[in-house]
């Protein structure tokens, strides 16, 4: 975090600068050919800019700032395709100087690029006001320029489904350091070129890749280094799954692997504390009825995640039991459409059983009060939560926040998702 007041506005006023001069010279561009411009204006700009950042900026913020200048920049972008005016123009004139808004924009973007940084994130919710059409041709762009300048960083986090894969097949060789790899919108074919290049890889997150199945399976085992690997919401199915544990069991790599999140078949909970047996971190999706009693078997995990995608027959009994077996090893918790266990029921069962947690999310967990005083009566017997320092709630009521609110005693930070919109009294 920048240390104090004064630095964060520094920044502030630096963005606001950098949006004027993207403003500024996408005006100027009118006046004179593209090629001019460039050479005679766009080119010593960022020169300048370039020298500026390097600096100026302390290596220890390299990341912070040029994710916050970067923010700033995509956002002078978007406004401007949306809002300047070329319908005066002829067809190709006003194509030319698009063009050239997306040629300005990236080159600043560039240009602001830290030679220390260690992190990089782009999504396209950063310019959501741009056509589908131009914003593929701003992000097949933009992918081309910045990645030949990521050759030092180790993290790299994207999210965007507009783009052409070649980009990335053409590009990924630039990012030999590479050691965690988050891609919303992966596919087959980048996984393959990042497996062939990047050795060095630990931490691999696919979420909402529905072009990354069963192909990738290969791709994945070839990075012998793996600790983290989330593949929720992709294509690759549980049969895809068990191809990727024998495949790091043949391999001799499963002991690597400590944080695991992904869709699971019925009988394949019962082999995960096998196939896993140092996992720290689990998130398990299902779609059929299942018994939580083999994950008491391992016995290193801190962070459990459980989503629900159908009623449960069981009731909280089952839950209950495996919290007396792990509840004192967990740090955070996540239950997610629990729909046969009512809230008071689940919240003395993590009260009375997780001695350590201070993380709790709950979602979807049925509300079993039809007044305040019954709730309060419910809540009365459930023992205080002293170690929990963070809670997301969704579904509740301002009266039910509070009373959770009020077991945990020490909670620092709480997040709310509810239907009515006055928290004010919290």
């Amino acid at each position: 975090m920048l240390p104090i007041r004064l630095p964060n506005l520094a920044v502030e006023a630096f963005g606001k600068y950098l949006s004027g001069i993207l403003e500024k010279l996408v005006t100027q561009s009118r006046r004179t050919s593209i090629e001019n411009f460039t050479k005679e204006i766009l080119d010593p700009v960022c020169g300048e800019l370039e020298e500026i950042i390097t600096k100026f900026v302390p290596v220890a913020l390299a990341d912070e700032v040029t994710e916050k200048l970067m923010t700033d920049l995509l956002k002078t972008y978007s406004y401007l395709e949306k809002h300047n005016d070329y319908s005066k123009q002829s067809t190709e004139t006003y194509e030319n100087k698009i063009d050239f808004c997306k040629q300005v924009t990236v080159a600043i973007c560039s240009a602001i690029l830290h030679p220390s940084m260690k992190e990089f994130k782009f999504s396209r919710f950063q310019f959501p006001e741009v056509k589908y059409s131009e914003a593929k041709t701003f992000i097949n762009y933009f992918i081309s320029v910045i990645l030949k300048k990521l050759g030092n960083i180790r993290c790299l986090m994207l999210e965007m489904q507009e783009f052409d894969e070649n980009i990335f097949h053409e590009n990924i060789k630039f990012l030999k350091n590479l050691e965690e790899f988050t891609f919303f919108g992966c596919t087959d074919g980048i996984l393959e070129v990042l497996s062939d290049t990047c050795k060095n890889i630990k931490f691999i997150d696919l979420r909402n890749s529905e072009k990354v199945t069963v192909s990738s399976v290969e791709s994945i085992l070839k990075l012998k280094c793996l600790e983290y690997l989330n593949l929720k919401w992709t294509s690759i199915m549980p049969h895809g799954i068990e191809q990727l544990v024998y495949g790091l069991k043949s391999r001799n790599q499963i002991s690597l692997l400590k944080d695991f999140q992904s869709m699971f078949l019925p009988y394949q909970i019962n082999h995960i504390p096998v196939w896993f047996p140092n996992l720290i971190s689990l998130e398990l999706y299902v779609h059929e009825q299942y018994s939580l009693f083999p994950l008491k078997e391992l016995k290193q995990l801190s962070h459990l995640g459980i989503y629900f995608s159908i009623v449960q027959s069981y009731s909280s009994v089952d839950f209950e039991e495996l919290l007396k077996s792990l509840g004192s090893q967990l740090i955070s918790l996540k239950l997610c459409q629990f729909r046969e266990n009512k809230l008071t029921n689940v919240f003395r069962i993590i009260a009375e059983n997780c001695t350590r947690i201070e993380d709790v999310i709950l979602r979807g967990i049925p509300i079993p009060f039809t007044d305040e005083e019954s709730a309060r009566t419910e809540f009365e017997n459930i023992p205080t939560l002293e170690t929990i320092k963070h809670c997301e709630l969704k579904g509740l009521n301002v009266h039910l926040v509070e009373l959770v609110v009020t077991k945990c005693v020490n909670l620092k930070e709480i997040t709310c998702w509810s239907r009515r919109t006055d928290l004010k009294s919290l």
